[in-house]
């Protein structure tokens, strides 16, 4: 062997060593989209830092289909998934003999912006259906000024979120004429250049990100006579503002003690704005 060679061996063990798990450490396979990879990394992180005997392993899916097929076939002990699960899928368990518990662990809000020239400060949750779905055309529709309403969105990278807001939220799809981005700040980029615009974004892409593009973030009434309320990792929580999507953790209902403990820990936490 030359010696290139014996260096590139030494790595590979020291790179295997440091991904084993320790022997005597009890191991935590959890699998959660792309999308929700931070925080459910960091919350398993703050797991791990208070359980120093278990070794919490979180997986990347490509999307919440892919997870619930990697918890039925026994690849994860944990899936972490932004809808409930669907009949084909609990067909899907109930044929190998899995049976799936549900947790509710929090909801994250989905947030309304709007060109910073919008002279509107608030909307029904009833005015934002209309101008997503496209049946507002203008924003004299909603009380204002004259303008063309332009309506940005994204794009299949975030499948989960496209799923609520047309089957969850609005019942229907999103408008026609819609111009799609790839990706949240895409939206917010097209939103603030972009006079008569409206999109929605997550309440991280909103108000947690440094340097996005200034937009107006609107208020949200559930009703014509209820408060206006701005999203806020408090608000979402506490249900005042409406418009939010629920987040799950799924296992098998024969799970060990440790992923019962992890499932609790993470329900406690919620899904709010953790940091390590």
């Amino acid at each position: 062997m030359n010696a290139m060679f014996m260096v590139f061996l030494v790595a590979l063990q020291v790179l295997a060593a440091t991904m084993a798990p320790a022997a005597d450490k009890t191991v935590i396979r959890v699998t959660g989209p792309d999308s929700m990879f931070g925080r459910l990394h960091t919350l398993s992180m703050l797991f791990e830092r208070e359980n120093p005997g278990t070794d919490v392993r979180v997986v990347r899916g490509a999307t919440v289909d892919a997870v619930f097929s990697a918890l039925v076939r026994g690849e994860t002990g944990v899936a972490l998934a932004s809808r409930k699960i669907n009949a084909a899928e609990k067909d899907a368990a109930k044929a190998k003999g899995v049976e799936l518990t549900e947790n509710l662990i929090g909801y994250g809000g989905i947030v309304i912006v709007t060109h910073v020239s919008n002279p509107l400060n608030d909307l029904t949750v009833d005015q934002v259906k209309k101008l997503l779905s496209g049946e507002y055309t203008n924003w004299s529709e909603c009380g204002a000024p004259p303008a063309l309403v332009k309506v940005f969105r994204v794009g299949e990278k975030h499948p989960g979120t496209l799923v609520f807001m047309q089957e969850d939220f609005l019942g229907k799809p999103l408008a026609s004429g819609a111009e799609v981005m790839p990706d949240f700040a895409g939206v917010m980029t097209r939103v603030s250049g972009t006079p008569g615009a409206i999109g929605f974004v997550r309440i991280r892409d909103a108000l947690e990100c440094p340097g996005q593009a200034v937009t107006k973030i609107m208020k949200i009434r559930a009703g014509v006579d209820g408060p206006a309320v701005l999203p806020c990792r408090g608000t979402v929580s506490d249900g005042s503002y409406p418009i939010r999507r629920p987040y799950y953790l799924y296992s098998n209902s024969r799970v060990s003690t440790e992923i019962s403990k992890y499932i609790e820990y993470i329900k406690a936490k919620g899904w709010g704005q953790q940091t390590l």
